[in-house]
């Protein structure tokens, strides 16, 4: 190999190698962005089930309130009937 051609391999190796690096910060700056991403999106999903959870909770309690009641007022009709029924008998 001649030296022209060994001064030209060099600048296209240098050219090849600075190009290589900055591939690989690019990249290094898109895998940290995409950590974050995952650890924000980690964090909603979070947000998002203990809102969840929370009105689950509320909804449940809510229901067992109002079943409750509907039950009280079927045992109040019941006692009804049932003193109506001795009555006419």
């Amino acid at each position: 190999m001649t030296d022209e051609a060994q001064a030209r391999f060099e600048v296209l190796l240098e050219r090849i190698e600075h190009s290589v690096t900055i591939i690989a910060e690019g990249h290094m700056g898109l895998v940290e962005r995409i950590d974050r991403l995952e650890t924000n999106l980690l964090n909603q999903i979070q947000v998002v089930e203990q809102r969840s959870e929370a009105r689950d909770a509320a909804l449940e309690a809510r229901l067992t309130k109002e079943i409750r009641a509907v039950g009280d007022k079927v045992d109040s009709h019941e006692e009804r009937i049932e003193y109506l029924e001795r009555k006419c008998a």
